[in-house]
């Protein structure tokens, strides 16, 4: 669950993410396999619907940093977690704003690269 900075590349058979730092395994996505792929609404985040074994259905690919969710320290008020809720999506907003052309363009890449394989139509 925790995000891992890395590398994405596309060729004709897959989605690939390779991590810097070898801290985990590549994760490669055969075209073929995913069934759904977006950019989640005013984000700059790619969503790639996947169906494999052992996999999560959802994966996400943010094009930033994405932004810590909890502060440390367990005892959060609530007007702390608000705060810390709005400071995310702020920053992701201005990351989707900045972000936006780049991730729709892996969109329209994996889509495209499905169409030539032989994989599923995508909506």
């Amino acid at each position: 669950m925790e995000g891992v900075k890395g590398k994405l590349t596309l060729d004709e058979r897959a989605v690939v993410f390779v991590p810097e730092g070898g801290r985990a395994s590549e994760t490669v996505l055969p075209l073929g396999s995913i069934n759904r792929v977006r950019r989640a609404r005013g984000t700059p985040v790619l969503e790639v619907a996947v169906e494999l074994p052992n996999a999560p259905s959802m994966i996400d690919f943010y094009f930033i940093e994405p932004p810590p969710l909890a502060q440390a320290g367990a005892g959060l008020k609530v007007v702390d977690k608000f705060l810390t809720k709005r400071k995310a999506v702020i920053k992701l907003r201005v990351g989707g704003t900045t972000k936006r052309v780049e991730v729709d363009r892996w969109v329209q890449a994996i889509k495209s690269s499905q169409a030539v394989a032989g994989g599923l139509s995508l909506g």
